[in-house]
């Protein structure tokens, strides 16, 4: 149960980073798209946020190193969804292949936490009271 509520805090979090930097939304992935968000979200977000040209820099940097680490991710998921769709194959199958894969997946997630941790705290660090109310009402 600890490690369920652990990876969904992690989800979570990487959503409200992704949210915040405009790297998340419907122009996240698909074809042609190399998973990277459109710029026009990120620049919305600023108008809607007011934000100044400070705080803009400092959170398209962010932007840009949260999308990177998503890119490198999105490469490390890719290769391991081959192995575990290489899995129906087997004649046979054990809960300890599958788990093998699911951890495998989780280490993807857990071995960039602390990442995504500084990022949202440095988002958070930029943006004032007000702003971060406003990011709150959008996700929710």
């Amino acid at each position: 149960m600890k490690k369920t509520i652990k990876i969904t805090s992690i989800l979570l979090m990487t959503l409200a980073v992704l949210a915040l930097t405009g790297c998340y939304g419907s122009n996240m992935g698909g074809p042609g798209k190399n998973g990277r968000g459109n710029d026009k979200d990120f620049s919305r977000l600023a108008d809607k946020l007011d934000l100044t040209k400070a705080q803009e820099k400092s959170l398209d940097t962010i932007k840009d190193d949260v999308r990177d680490k998503a890119d490198e991710m999105r490469q490390e998921s890719k290769k391991l969804h081959k192995e575990s769709v290489s899995l129906i194959d087997k004649d046979s199958l054990t809960e300890q292949e599958v788990l093998t894969v699911f951890g495998k997946f989780k280490a993807i997630f857990d071995k960039n936490e602390s990442f995504f941790a500084k990022k949202i705290v440095e988002a958070h660090s930029i943006l004032t009271k007000e702003q971060r109310s406003q990011i709150k009402d959008l996700i929710d």
